[in-house]
């Protein structure tokens, strides 16, 4: 065992401390005083019988040296590179970088804890290249001995492999298989290939019952490429469950007993190992050598597509779980923006169908529009000329046997003879108003004569109005007013007589006011059923109402002429009769 400061290959090399210690050797932390870095130092014990002459001594250190110098000259990222060799007595020391760090063992010895299956998965695939690289070389080398405690992380998270054993020769590494006693820590890392020269005869006879000639022939050869994909599984195996596999002997004689595999599977031990990485490890660690993948950069690939197939479904649970919880939680979400509508395929036969179809609505419309322009035109013509019938059937209404005084349609009411006295009073009035708006002149001769014009007035007046009752009599029906309307015929409004029964007498003679052919005599009215009639200053228009408007009456038929000439009255008579 080397002491700390102790100086090697002539003072090259100065041990700084010791790092762990193995059955293949004792490894130290150094520093190299040429170069001024620091270096790991691995001493390797050489296994020699007690009487060892001197040839031998030299023989075998020439085949370590020849196999050191295969070391240095290899160059791979996850291969923790050899720099020097050298050997003194009979000890022989490697010289390699120092990486720092820890190995996967001390690591998982520190957690207590299966590791983080990223930092798992991208460590198995650096390891596998490395393992490819060594498998691919002429001639190939096995490394054979792929453990947690030969595999070391540096402080960047990187791994490294270390390569100490290589420089074993195939005849050292059986002989140490056979008179070896396998420690239990390295056994479970060993495929049965590995450890069946070091078993018993008994062992084997039993162990082949259940392998046919074939397989007894692959189990006997030496190890190859399938050896260190069983190491390097059941180390990703004990990584990710914290559990050391069982070994392949165990296993094989469990199963030549009847019972189940004891090595169970990793999803059972650590739920969160996917199902595809388990299947990748558990076909690695079969015990027949012909099961399991046939190379390195096999399984490589084939655990490359077991992560990403965890990837794809991880991504599509979380996105499911996403839309679940949106949809419980009800939270609202922006509406997409509509999708743009695809643009349309022209086809010229069809943009011309259209544009007929469009030109000829536009045409439908002008000429629909025309007729309703001349609808319109017929309509305001039929109007015009509606009106202008109108007025003209009102410029033809004639007037029947009434002064022009008596047009208001109320004459048309029967003659009362109780409104006489109303008629007297009210012409009185009237005209005594007259006079008394005047101003009147000083003297008595004026009173006088002024009394006896509103006397002369009055009576005058009655006169007039019982020549009037008596004219009425004998005609036997008051004249009405009739008008003519040529579009719409109405019924006759008759009047009934003043009086019925009251003989006709002398001074109740007739006389015709005006010429029956006369259009202006042909409208009468009767002054006395009307008092308002009387005023000769406030004549009343005829204005015809709904009622009385439009209704057509016969004209007045003239009474006829009598034979002898009637006898006129003069105002003497009516005063002396008074």
């Amino acid at each position: 065992m080397l002491t700390t400061n102790q100086n090697l290959q002539q003072g090259r090399y100065r041990i700084v401390g010791q790092l762990e210690q193995n059955g293949a050797g004792t490894s130290y932390e150094a520093f190299d005083n040429t170069l001024g870095a620091g270096v790991l130092l691995k001493e390797l014990r050489d296994n020699l019988s007690k009487v060892t002459t001197p040839a031998q001594l030299e023989a075998r250190k020439m085949s370590f040296a020849k196999k050191a110098k295969a070391l240095t000259e290899m160059r791979h990222a996850s291969l923790l590179g050899v720099k020097d060799f050298f050997s003194e007595i009979d000890h022989h020391y490697l010289v390699t970088e120092f990486s720092g760090g820890s190995t996967l063992g001390e690591l998982l010895d520190k957690n207590k804890k299966p590791l983080p299956i990223n930092d798992v998965a991208k460590w198995a695939d650096s390891l596998l290249d490395a393992l490819n690289y060594l498998h691919t070389l002429t001639p190939s080398i096995i490394h054979g001995e792929v453990k947690p405690q030969n595999v070391r992380v540096s402080a960047d998270g990187k791994v490294k492999l270390l390569v100490f054993n290589l420089v074993r020769s195939a005849e050292e590494i059986s002989a140490a298989s056979a008179n070896q006693t396998f420690d239990a820590a390295v056994l479970p890392y060993l495929p049965l290939e590995q450890i069946w020269s070091g078993l018993d005869a008994a062992s084997k006879k039993v162990i082949l019952t259940n392998y046919d000639d074939k397989s007894e022939k692959i189990l006997e050869q030496p190890a190859d490429a399938r050896s260190d994909v069983f190491s390097l599984a059941a180390t990703l195996y004990y990584l990710l469950t914290a559990r050391i596999p069982a070994d392949a002997l165990t296993r094989s004689i469990d199963i030549l007993e009847g019972k189940n595999d004891p090595l169970q599977s990793p999803t059972q031990l650590n739920p969160m190992i996917p199902q595809e990485v388990s299947e990748v490890l558990l076909k690695a660690l079969e015990i027949k050598r012909e099961d399991r993948f046939s190379s390195a950069v096999i399984m490589r690939q084939v655990l490359r597509t077991a992560f990403v197939r965890v990837k794809e479904r991880e991504a599509n649970a979380s996105k499911g779980l996403k839309m679940e919880d949106d949809a419980m939680l009800e939270i609202p979400l922006a509406a997409p923006k509509p999708a743009a509508p695809p643009a349309p395929v022209k086809n010229p036969e069809i943009e011309s169908e259209a544009a007929r179809q469009l030109e000829l609505i536009k045409q439908q419309l002008r000429e629909a529009e025309s007729r309703q322009r001349e609808a319109e035109q017929r309509a305001t013509e039929a109007e015009k000329r509606l009106l202008k019938a109108e007025k003209d059937a009102a410029n033809t209404v004639t007037v029947e046997s009434a002064p022009v005084f008596a047009e208001n349609p109320q004459a048309a009411a029967p003659f009362e003879p109780d409104n006489i006295p109303a008629i007297h009073n009210s012409s009185s009035d009237e005209f005594s108003g007259m006079f008394s708006e005047q101003t009147q002149p000083e003297g008595g001769a004026f009173k006088k004569v002024a009394a006896a014009a509103v006397a002369l007035i009055v009576l005058g007046g009655a006169g007039f109005g019982i020549y009037t009752v008596t004219k009425t009599q004998s005609t036997g029906a008051a004249p009405t007013m009739s008008t003519t309307n040529a579009a719409i015929p109405a019924p006759t409004a008759e009047t009934k007589p003043a009086t019925e029964n009251v003989p006709a007498t002398a001074e109740q003679a007739t006389t015709e006011s005006a010429d029956p052919a006369d259009p202006a005599s042909t409208e009468s009215t009767n002054p006395a059923a009307n008092p308002a009639a009387v005023k000769p200053n406030k004549p009343v228009a005829a204005t015809p109402t709904p009622q009385t408007a439009q209704v057509k009456k016969p004209a007045a038929t003239p009474p006829a002429k009598q034979q002898n000439t009637p006898k006129k009255v003069t105002l003497d008579e009516l005063l002396k009769d008074n």
